[in-house]
């Protein structure tokens, strides 16, 4: 028997008010007019996601000489300190682009230099194991939203394509519960 990992038993989760008071009204207004399955703009979202990053690690060595010979030991930090504190979202483009422009409008209104929240809420990375119950979840605390990528646009092609788009995240805090029991 082979035990090969499925690579979409995850769920990501966008906590509640991680989207602006102001942008949720403004998109939702245009959302309910749509035939969608989604009550609110954070399920709209959430349901778009395509992957996510997860953090490596990386761990620095420390190097001394030792009677003419180098030699190679662990570092001297927490483990946390090795994690990359960095992870993208990768989206699909619904019609419209309309989950990329509420990601454009949330940069902007994050970066407004009136805007007093320093970090937004936090974001859930659950892993869930081959029955599709929760085996692990992740919280990541103090996001700092990084970057939006590109959007690539042609008149070349008029068909329906499946296209993405990354938003990239910076964490403060991680915490880790296992679900083992």
């Amino acid at each position: 028997m082979i035990l090969n990992s499925r690579n979409n038993n995850f769920i990501v989760r966008f906590n509640r008010g991680f989207f602006y008071p102001d942008i949720v009204e403004k998109y939702e207004t245009y959302l309910k007019r749509l035939p969608l399955p989604y009550e609110n703009l954070q399920d709209y979202m959430t349901a778009s996601i395509q992957s996510i990053t997860f953090p490596s690690l990386t761990a620095e060595t420390v190097e001394q000489v030792l009677y003419e010979d180098p030699v190679s030991a662990k570092g001297g930090k927490r483990p946390l300190w090795y994690l990359d504190r960095t992870f993208k979202i990768t989206f699909k483009s619904y019609e419209g682009f309309i989950n990329y422009w509420v990601f454009f409008d949330m940069f902007f209104s994050y970066y407004d230099l009136d805007q007093r929240d320093k970090y937004l809420k936090d974001i859930n990375l659950t892993f869930l194991d081959q029955t599709g119950f929760e085996f692990l979840a992740i919280e990541f605390g103090q996001i700092i939203m990084t970057d939006v990528s590109e959007l690539d646009l042609n008149y070349s092609s008029n068909t329906a394509e499946f296209k993405t788009f990354t938003v990239g995240f910076k964490y403060n805090y991680i915490n880790v519960k296992k679900r083992l029991q």
